[in-house]
């Protein structure tokens, strides 16, 4: 069945209140959510170090006196990914300002231990989600 076909069947106003309702905020504990932030943040930040590690040694095993479009590719990449670094490290340090200034405006305002475990325990379940955003 298609999905116009789906649609066309839910003509109940009733069926759409849900939907339309906006969802009540916060919708989860703010330490969690800063928490899942700062985790896809700094996972991601991981996985472009890797990327950028991995090019620069095929960069480096590359020979100078032949396969110059090769190695002028790789160049390229790695420019690319060093500028995705650094901006993703930018995010992570201005997310860091927003912790500490958290941490002084409510005196005792930290994340909780076990949110790492918490946050794998909860995106392992979505069969979508890679560890990347």
């Amino acid at each position: 069945m298609s999905v116009t076909d789906r649609a066309k069947k839910q003509t109940s106003t009733s069926d759409y209140t849900y939907e339309d309702q906006p969802t009540l905020r916060p919708s989860q504990d703010p330490a969690i959510a800063f928490a899942k932030v700062k985790k896809v943040l700094e996972d991601e930040k991981k996985h472009l170090e890797l990327d950028l590690a991995q090019k620069m040694a095929d960069y480096n095993t590359c020979d100078a006196a032949v396969g110059k479009r090769h190695w002028r590719k790789l160049d390229a990449e790695i420019t690319i990914l060093r500028k995705r670094l650094a901006l993703k490290r930018e995010q992570i340090y201005n997310l860091h300002d927003v912790e500490v200034n958290l941490e002084k405006a409510n005196g005792q305002w930290t994340i909780p231990e076990t949110v790492d475990m918490t946050i794998a325990s909860v995106m392992s379940k979505d069969p979508t989600w890679n560890g990347i955003y």
